[in-house]
């Protein structure tokens, strides 16, 4: 939440390709931006819409992990190393409830979260099978 929240997930964003953005901000909203909007970078859901974007965030990280956590399993693994590095570090100085705030705002200010969402974004289909996103993107339409 407070990836999304904070204006981080925005600044990483403006690096993904307006298609990709397009296509996420799709899933999240009963209108479909406009070609302009996309050449814009608008497509990321405005403040008053973070609710929805986060849901659908977690909705998609949570089903990539049950489907094929091979994709995640690289930031994962960074994520882990950052929990332990501040669990070793300030477990004298700081409560559990502080200790977590400190790994997030770590993980944050790391690329491993965009790094997850790329990881999504580029995955190729094999074959005729779909890959994660597309399979997640049926599921949500399936959905409404």
């Amino acid at each position: 939440k407070t990836y999304l929240s904070d204006g981080h997930a925005e600044n990483d964003v403006l690096l993904v390709s307006p298609y990709f953005r397009g296509m996420l901000y799709q899933v999240g909203s009963a209108d479909s931006p406009n070609e302009e909007m996309l050449l814009q970078g608008s497509t990321f859901a405005p403040i008053k819409s973070m609710p929805k974007i986060i849901e659908e965030f977690q909705h998609l990280i949570l089903f990539v992990l049950r489907t094929k956590p091979e994709l995640l399993h690289r930031q994962l693994q960074q994520a882990k190393d950052i929990e332990g590095f501040v669990s070793e570090s300030f477990c004298h100085s700081m409560n559990e409830e502080e200790m977590q705030k400190e790994t997030t705002k770590r993980i944050i200010g790391t690329n491993i979260l965009f790094g997850m969402m790329i990881n999504i974004l580029t995955e190729n289909p094999k074959g005729r099978k779909s890959n994660a996103l597309q399979l997640f993107l049926i599921g949500r339409g399936l959905k409404s």
